[in-house]
């Protein structure tokens, strides 16, 4: 879903009957967020069991320590700085918030979205390539899909519309 709220404005330069679906980009940002919260807490429910500390070590068999991994621990570490991120993002994702802020504000915060984006896929990086990296996952080539698909359209779109500024001053 973050994926589809950050091609939706790039895409929309290319296909202006997509500039009328640019609105949807803030509900599927919330159910975004939601969604991340709903992993969160299956993550701390299930394997963290609320003890805050295992979220930076790796679980060993039954018996034996738990071992400090410097990797696993800043994974965890980006996914906590990237659900706050969505937080924040999701609290202001409203119009009280404009008013409250200012458009200028609000928007500025809003368009911070590939800095949470950036944090995500540093996290789930790690998990899909390097935390246990003989493990199969069959989510490794649909996300490498999702991020060259997300870089290609959002580096188009930026060329595409420099283009179009470029040729207006020239008129």
């Amino acid at each position: 879903m973050l994926g589809i709220v950050l091609i939706m404005g790039p895409l929309s330069h290319f296909y202006s009957p997509l500039k009328k679906q640019i609105s949807l980009r803030r509900p599927l940002g919330i159910w975004s967020a939601i969604h991340a919260l709903l992993h969160t807490f299956i993550i701390l429910d299930g394997w963290v069991e609320w003890n805050l500390e295992r979220l930076f070590f790796i679980f060993t068999p039954p018996g034996q320590p738990w071992i400090l991994h410097p990797g696993f621990a800043l994974a965890n570490t980006i996914g906590i700085l990237a659900l706050i991120y969505y937080l924040i993002l999701t609290i202001t994702s409203n119009d009280w918030s404009i008013k409250l802020l200012g458009k200028k504000s609000w928007k500025y915060l809003q368009q911070k979205i590939t800095a949470l984006y950036t944090l995500v896929m540093l996290h789930t990086l790690y998990f899909l390539f390097f935390h246990e990296p003989e493990n199969a996952n069959w989510f490794k080539g649909p996300f490498i899909i999702l991020l060259v698909s997300i870089f290609i359209i959002r580096v188009t779109a930026f060329f595409n519309i420099s283009k179009e500024k470029s040729l207006k001053k020239v008129d």
